[in-house]
């Protein structure tokens, strides 16, 4: 390895081609790729949010969480669901299956959770 770092450093010609080959390479490739500004992103799941100040995580879980599992479980397409308790709010993730429309998706889950 010595040997190979030692020519390198002795031949500056060699040295200076290989990273003006290494430069032109890259200036050629960056005219093919492909550069979006706003690339097509496909959202895979929904999170609903429900504040309700002073309520205890056991509140929470019961009155709100409950109610929106019992609500939305029926669906076609859910792939998985989480749901988190805290002190005041309650936070529910419903992940959808792959090859479903997001838009009729979001706007199920928004008239069954309303």
């Amino acid at each position: 390895m010595n040997g190979l770092i030692s020519w390198w450093a002795k031949n500056g010609v060699a040295a200076n081609l290989l990273m003006a080959f290494i430069v032109i390479i890259g200036l050629l490739s960056f005219g093919s790729i492909s550069r979006e500004a706003q690339p097509p992103v496909t959202p895979e799941s929904i999170s609903v949010y429900v504040t309700w100040p002073g309520a205890s995580p056991n509140d929470v879980e019961e009155q709100i969480i409950i109610r929106i599992e019992e609500t939305v479980a029926n669906m076609d397409g859910i792939k998985r669901m989480s749901a988190f308790a805290y002190e005041g709010r309650a936070t529910f993730n419903i992940e959808m299956d792959e090859g479903e429309d997001f838009d009729a998706f979001l706007n199920e889950i928004k008239a069954r959770v309303d």
